[in-house]
């Protein structure tokens, strides 16, 4: 297992085969966005965390579906069952902040995602920002205690 899955999977720390399947399951989607669209692995699964804790069947109040919290309609040839897959919703993720770079050039798309489009503003940043820190400090304290030497743990940070 990747880090990224195993801080998912301690942060979140599933109760059933089946959660722990979907765990698994994202965090493997979130390795391939980051390395297809050139994002941050470990602050996309910090997205997935604040969005919807890692789940696929969330939806929103208003209407945001999946590990991302994605609206289907701003996104062509997406729809809400696929938002509702754990790959295919991840990618979503890319696909809007892929969207945002290119209509807000002047912003910092992670920022306008976490903060549901309201561009600047901090405090969703801030929230990001400490879960992508636990989820780091998850995989290195069971990696120590895994007897990983710290040049191979930095190395995945």
């Amino acid at each position: 297992m990747t880090p990224v899955i195993i801080a998912l999977l301690i942060l979140v720390a599933p109760t059933s085969p089946e959660r722990q399947a979907e765990v698994i399951a994202i965090g493997e989607a979130i390795e391939h966005v980051a390395d297809e669209f050139g994002y941050d692995k470990w602050r996309l699964a910090a997205l997935t965390v604040k969005e919807s804790r890692v789940r696929c069947d969330v939806v929103g109040d208003l209407g945001e579906r999946g590990p991302g919290q994605v609206m289907a309609k701003y996104l062509p040839g997406i729809s809400n069952k696929d938002l509702s897959d754990p790959f295919l919703g991840v990618v979503a993720v890319g696909m809007a902040l892929d969207r945002w770079k290119a209509e807000k050039p002047e912003e910092d798309p992670w920022e306008c995602y976490a903060s549901g489009n309201i561009c600047r503003a901090r405090g969703a940043m801030r929230r990001l920002a400490r879960i992508e820190e636990q989820l780091k400090a998850a995989y290195v304290v069971d990696a120590l205690a895994s007897g990983e030497e710290l040049d191979t743990i930095e190395a995945a940070l």
